[in-house]
C-alpha cells in the first residue's frame, strides 16, 4: 500500500474491517432468523441440544432444489421390518 497519513491509514483499516464484518453479521442474522422459526411459542419446551440439532441441519442442508430423496427412499424402502 502506497505511504498515507496516518490518520488515513486508520481510515483505510476500518474501511478494510467493515467490508469483512458485512458477510458475518448477514450470516448471524439469518441464523437468528432460522432460530426464531425453529423455536417457536409453541415449541418453547425443547431442549437446548435439540435446538442445536435443528439449526445444524438447517444450516448444513440443501435447498429443495438441490436435494434429491431417491438414495433415502430407496434406502427406507429397503430398510428390514421389526416383527
Amino acid at each position: 500500500m502506497a505511504e498515507t497519513p496516518e490518520g488515513l491509514a486508520d481510515i483505510m483499516l476500518l474501511v478494510r474491517l467493515t467490508f469483512t464484518m458485512s458477510p458475518s453479521i448477514a450470516a448471524c442474522e439469518r441464523s437468528f432468523s432460522a432460530m426464531n422459526a425453529i423455536k417457536n411459542i409453541r415449541r418453547m419446551r425443547m431442549s437446548g441440544e435439540t435446538l442445536s440439532t435443528l439449526m445444524l441441519v438447517n444450516a448444513m442442508s440443501q435447498t429443495l432444489k438441490e436435494f434429491d430423496p431417491t438414495p433415502v427412499v430407496k434406502k427406507w424402502l429397503n430398510r428390514t421390518k421389526n416383527p
